[in-house]
Parts: C-alpha cells; structure tokens; sequence
C-alpha cells in the first residue's frame, strides 16, 4: 500500500476501526494459542519436574504480588517491546567499542588519559561520588547544548571556489542510472549492532556455562579428591592472603592492577609476550606437566578418602489383587505404600503410585543401586506389620504374604516388602545443553 493510499485510509474512520479489529483479533487468536500452549507446558512440568519454580515459590510465599494493574499478554505489545529494545542495544555496541578502544592502544592519548584518570580516582577514592556527575555534564547536557545551539562557522566554501556537484541545480534532475539500495546505512548499522550484541551475550553465555561447570563439577565434589584439594589449598591460602594484605597499600595495588592490565593488551608487548612463549614453549609445556604431578602427588600422600559410601535400605510392596476365585491372585503393582484399608488412595478408590515390574523400580533422587545387591524378599513380615500397626490382617508364613482379613475372611488385597541397598552418589557431572 503507498503512502497516499495509506493516509486515504486513515482518514476514514472505518479504516482505523478496521486495523484495530484486526489487531484485536490477531491478539485474542494468539492469546488463545499462546494460553493452551502454556497449559500443556504446565501441566508436563507438573508431572515430571518435583523442583519447584522460583517464581512460583514467590507466589506460594508470604509476598504478596498484585499483578491486577499489569497489562494481559499480547503479542503485538511484545513485538513493539523487542523493536524498542533492539534500538536501544546500540548502547551495548558503544560501551565495547570504547573498551575495545582503551584496550587496542590505537589511540595512545586516550588509552594514557583513562589510565591517568583511574589512578587518580584510585588515589582519591571519593570521586567516584563526582562520575555520575562529570558523565551527566560530558556525555548528555553539553552535547545537548551542542546540536542545541550549533556554532556560527558552518564550513561554507567562499563563492570563488568551483562549485560542486552537489550544488548544481540541474544535479536533481538528472537520472541516477544506477541507484543504491535504500536506507543501506542504517540496514548495515542494524547487522552491526546486532552482531555485536551477539557477541556480547556469547561471551556472557559461556561464563555462565564455565561458572556452572565449575559448580557441577568440582564445586559438587565429582571427583572427591581433586574438589578436597582444592579445599584444602584454598583453607590454606586464605589466613595467608588476610595477613598479608595488611601489608600492601590497596590504593597502590590496585592501580598496579589497572595498568598491568592494560599495558598486557599494548599492542608491541603481546608481540614480545607471544615470541617468549614461543621461544619457551617446551619449558612452559615441562613445567605443566611438573605441576600436575605436584598436585597429584599432594593429593595421593595428603587426601584421603576413606569414608564408604553412605547406604540405606529401600523397601517396596508387591501388591496383589483377588482374581475370579480365592485361590487366583492378580499382579497389580509394586507401590512405596501399603495399600491398607486406612490408605486414601483405597479409601478414593484410586491406583497407587507404583511400577508393574519391580526392576523398573528407581532409587531415590541423589542414590543408585548395585547389581551385587537385589531386590531380596523380607522374610519377617509379622515384624514389619507389627512395626506399622497394621491390623485386621492374615500373615502367610511360607510365602511371606499379609492378606486383608476380617473375621477369619480373607479380603480383596495382600502385599508383601522386597528390601534393596541403595548408596549415595555425588551430584551428576555438567552436560551443557544442546
């Protein structure tokens, strides 16, 4: 639609009625969509995650959160959102083009007046106070005033000079027998800006990713002895490292910091530092491998994990229904309950939680079982039932079962424990997503 279409349309009150029962309509079919999608992802999550959702333990909490005054969902508003925030990244792009910038020592002056400025704020730490300040004064109201009130020399060539091309009159008329595509800039600007962006939230990724490596892994006692070491190296440098800093000026480390830093990115010491690596490459690669069989030594003569893994007894019932006759009995399911007659899924009528199979039976969360230890069938059920008060009840003493019993009748249910060892087993590895 052209723009003078497009403003006809406008102009008739019909035709912006039109566009807003269409949006109207697009909002409440994607709602609809959205809000039964939402539904199964709910109810699946329900089911399968036991982890309750921060957002929901908020909810579940004390907090009170009046959501009444937030507007519904509506994907239109979410798309203007996006728009608007993919306009605003360019502020992401400027703070890693000016980082890069002080890091690259392309500009020596500017690298040299940071360098100079921070060690002064280190010196005087009360500045800080005045950043916000000079960042309001230089970055927004003086190039504010600037555009404001632009200055009076514009750059206009004196009349003398030959004009050019662009000051011809008959330029406007002439045919551009090969025009540019429009508004190419700013497409290009847009790609930049995301890419950078990309960038950025690449490099947040994977220190989040390394950060829950390191949580999963080491963090979570994978490897006992390697975490232990790290324990205890740590245990020791810490009453070493409170010491000592009472020893060093913090102001004057931390400018040492800074400009270490920033004299490792100059462009000719990297070119020093990577011929020295070179050159040193085999020392470095003898000196690793020495440090690694320190460590491995240290843990071998000063770790040492002798604890057995801790181990529990599991126990599940066999529960069996009465059949056609009161000799034929039926496989119903292997279930963490007894199935008694005070029990509310038999009260409700309903199936207990259980497997058909008893190897399909899982150790608790955070336990694993071991071929070398069965599933073994208690033998000493008068024991167990006594243990529960489970009354009304017929034991068999040859084949270990527990019948439902009332006035000598045998009932519609018996059960009997199988018992299983199950040990303790340190948090699983990190798999990164795919």
């Amino acid at each position: 639609m052209s723009s003078i279409s497009r403003q006809l349309w406008d102009s008739v009150p019909w035709g912006r009625w039109t566009d807003s029962a269409v949006n109207t309509v697009i909002d409440k079919a994607a709602n609809k969509a959205i809000n039964s999608k939402m539904k199964r992802v709910e109810a699946a999550e329900d089911q399968s995650d036991n982890e309750a959702d921060p957002i929901e333990q908020i909810k579940q909490s004390n907090v009170n959160i009046d959501e009444s005054h937030l507007p519904a969902l509506s994907v239109m508003l979410l798309i203007t959102n996006l728009r608007k925030l993919n306009s605003r990244t360019r502020l992401l792009a400027d703070i890693q083009y000016q980082i890069a910038r002080f890091l690259s020592w392309k500009e020596p002056a500017f690298t040299l007046t940071v360098l100079s400025l921070y060690t002064y704020i280190c010196i005087y730490p009360n500045l800080l106070v005045c950043i916000p300040i000079v960042g309001l004064l230089l970055g927004i109201l003086i190039p504010g005033y600037d555009k404001r009130h632009p200055p009076r020399d514009l750059g206009i060539e004196p009349t003398d000079k030959p004009r050019q091309p662009e000051f011809d009159e008959m330029s406007e008329f002439t045919p551009d027998l090969d025009p540019q595509p429009e508004y190419t800039k700013q497409d290009r600007d847009v790609m930049k800006t995301l890419r950078h962006l990309q960038n950025v939230l690449t490099n947040i990724v994977k220190a989040l990713e390394d950060f829950d490596h390191f949580v999963y892994t080491t963090g979570s006692f994978v490897n006992e002895k390697d975490s232990s070491a790290l324990f205890v190296i740590l245990l020791g440098i810490l009453p070493v490292a409170v010491y000592g800093a009472s020893f060093v000026p913090v102001n004057v480390f931390i400018i040492s910091v800074g400009w270490l830093a920033a004299i490792a990115c100059h462009p000719v010491f990297q070119k020093h530092a990577k011929q020295f690596q070179e050159d040193y490459a085999d020392y470095f690669v003898a000196n690793e491998k020495w440090l690694e069989e320190l460590l491995s030594d240290f843990e071998k003569r000063e770790i040492i994990i002798d604890e057995p893994p801790e181990e529990r007894t599991v126990e599940i019932f066999e529960l069996q229904r009465q059949g056609l006759t009161p000799r034929q009995w039926d496989p119903w399911v292997f279930s963490p309950t007894i199935y008694s007659e005070n029990s509310p899924f038999r009260i409700s009528q309903s199936r207990p939680p259980g497997t058909r199979f008893i190897d399909d039976v899982n150790p608790p969360e955070g336990w694993y079982f071991l071929p070398e230890y069965p599933w073994e069938l208690d033998h000493n059920t008068k024991a167990w039932t006594r243990h529960r008060d489970i009354r009304k009840i017929e034991i068999d003493i040859e084949h270990h079962w527990a019948y439902d019993s009332e006035n000598g009748v045998l009932g519609e249910w018996r059960r009997r424990r199988w018992i299983r060892k199950c040990f303790r087993q340190a948090a699983e590895p990190f798999k990164q997503q795919p």
